[in-house]
């Protein structure tokens, strides 16, 4: 996939169904591998591109599932490798560009390396997917991620209970 992704960096995939990689066609990575090898040897980019796209998605779900599973039993190290491995697969992967962000900064929160990973990660995400529902959230958090980045540490931000003693009545 990767190599037809680089090859092929500035063609917009094609509908999966015209590329006949659809999961109704090619059921199996394999088969639908073969074919975008084809489809390139053809010159044929986009459909291409869809199928390799296509044929890794078990792969890169995989990585995802593993690393919210990691985060969930509480190893966030291990969490964000998976992801790190779903992202060398597909760069452009929401999923993983969404857990990555959240999982650095919910867990290394006084690294500002981390944070600014985070923030990137996030960053790309919006770049990626700007209708995605988890869209908002992440324009929600941004703002305090940058200031955390900006006070040196997420521990350094202003806690709830003090912004609401600061409200107005």
């Amino acid at each position: 996939y990767q190599a037809i992704a680089s090859a092929d960096a500035k063609v917009e995939p094609a509908d999966l169904k015209a590329a006949g990689c659809d999961r109704a066609t090619l059921r199996d990575s394999d088969p639908m591998m073969a074919r975008a090898k084809k489809l390139q040897a053809e010159g044929k980019k986009p459909q291409a591109l869809a199928c390799a796209h296509e044929a890794v998605r078990p792969v890169v779900m995989a990585h995802q599932r593993r690393g919210n599973a990691f985060y969930l039993v509480g190893n966030a190290a291990e969490a964000v490798k998976e992801h790190d491995d779903a992202l060398a697969i597909d760069p452009d992967e929401p999923e993983s560009l969404f857990f990555r962000g959240a999982i650095l900064f919910d867990t290394r929160g006084d690294d500002l390396a981390a944070l600014k990973e985070a923030q990137a990660s996030w960053q790309r995400f919006l770049a990626v997917a700007p209708d995605s529902p988890r869209a908002q959230a992440v324009k929600q958090m941004l703002p305090k991620l940058a200031e955390a980045i900006r006070l040196g540490g997420a521990s350094k931000l202003p806690h709830p209970a003090e912004l609401a003693a600061d409200a107005p009545p």
